[in-house]
């Protein structure tokens, strides 16, 4: 009889033992399954950051380039106005010079236009 007993404590001990290590089984599966779980997010979310990370880069190239177009597109064009600018400088100039000329034959015509009066005075007297 005491065998007995102590075979059926025994036996509920392993029982208890093995609903235990079930229980225990069970809980580090379902731990493993959302290791998983948080990896895959977490290498998502890595994968996405280092995409995000080449877009960012991507664009900065962009807009570097960009930045240096723009910079040589304003030199340029600061060329382009120097170049007006003196072009501009030297049609006044000569604009200048042509109409003191045309003053100064103006002024030619007015004195041959006088002296062909005082040689037409000259030739009927």
């Amino acid at each position: 009889l005491e065998e007995r007993n102590q075979r059926m404590r025994m036996e509920t001990a392993i029982n208890g033992a093995v609903n235990k290590l079930s229980e225990l089984d069970e809980r580090m599966r379902r731990t493993e399954d959302s290791s998983k779980e948080n990896k895959n997010a977490l290498s998502q979310l890595i994968s996405h950051t280092k995409n995000v990370e080449r877009a960012v880069t991507m664009s900065q190239q962009d807009m570097l380039t960009k930045k240096e177009q723009q910079g040589t597109k304003i030199q340029e064009l600061y060329h382009k106005l120097a170049t007006v600018q003196q072009n501009r400088e030297t049609l006044e100039r000569t604009c200048y010079v042509i109409r003191d000329e045309v003053r100064e034959l103006e002024g030619k015509m007015d004195n041959l236009g006088l002296e062909v009066k005082d040689f037409e005075g000259a030739v009927k007297m």
